[in-house]
């Protein structure tokens, strides 16, 4: 790990990547910290938690089996989603609603482009 990030850090400007949310979020006024657990995160998008299915503005920290947690929003959702993916856990913050459906909506446009 520590070869990596020294890596990074000697290479990272050159290779023109973004870093997610820094690079994408364009306003953190209105934003809110929230606690984020380690684990992997599954977004609730149906109308009524079943079980299985989580409900819209929830998340799933840790598989089928994990802490249901309870975010406010699908937007919200799906950027703590994409935090996870780009390992950020503990105290992050969130911007408002608004903000992050935009920065999670060009942050999957910009992994699309990388595997191009």
């Amino acid at each position: 790990m520590d070869i990596a990030d020294d890596i990074w850090g000697e290479h990272s400007s050159s290779l023109g990547l973004l870093m997610f949310p820094e690079d994408f979020v364009r306003s953190w006024s209105n934003s809110q910290s929230f606690d984020l657990p380690d684990g992997q995160v599954k977004v609730g998008t149906a109308m009524i938690e079943t079980g299985i299915e989580l409900q819209v503005g929830t998340i799933r920290i840790g598989g089928s089996t994990g802490r249901v947690l309870d975010v406010g929003s699908i937007e919200k959702a799906f950027f703590l989603q994409a935090l996870a993916e780009c390992g950020h856990y503990g105290s992050v913050r969130i911007p408002d609603v608004g903000e992050c459906i935009n920065a999670y909506q060009e942050f999957l446009r910009y992994k699309q482009e990388l595997v191009r």
